[in-house]
């Protein structure tokens, strides 16, 4: 996609790029409501809700891995950085915590490839 981007016009690009900031939290929410349904992630509860935080490593686990596996390329980082966020949402007992963690680390990412031009880490 990097290629595509230097040739697009500027409003598209424009576009692109504020999807990467609005498409990660709607990831999120979409990705939370989905763990429950899938079988290792139904090791810890079906009812996802009422899982103590402090029960909930094998759904930080899969979902770390789904995390990363959504992320081509850059699934290593982005499998650690998604246990680095539920291993905050565990220690906190709170998703905020987490989910602002993900939003700073999106926007710093966003700040490094617009001004270094590293296209390759989106």
């Amino acid at each position: 996609m990097p290629e595509a981007l230097t040739v697009a016009s500027a409003g598209f690009r424009t576009a692109w790029i504020f999807g990467r900031f609005a498409v990660p939290s709607s990831s999120c929410r979409s990705l939370r409501s989905c763990i429950p349904r899938i079988p290792a992630a139904a090791l810890v509860s079906a009812d996802f809700e009422r899982v103590s935080f402090a029960h909930a490593g094998c759904a930080a686990l899969v979902s770390s891995v789904m995390f990363g596996l959504g992320h081509g390329s850059m699934s290593v980082p982005a499998i650690a950085a998604g246990l680095a966020y539920g291993g905050l949402a565990m220690r906190t007992r709170r998703f905020g915590e987490a989910v602002i963690a993900h939003a700073t680390t999106n926007f710093l990412l966003a700040l490094i490839v617009l001004i270094f031009g590293q296209w390759q880490l989106w």
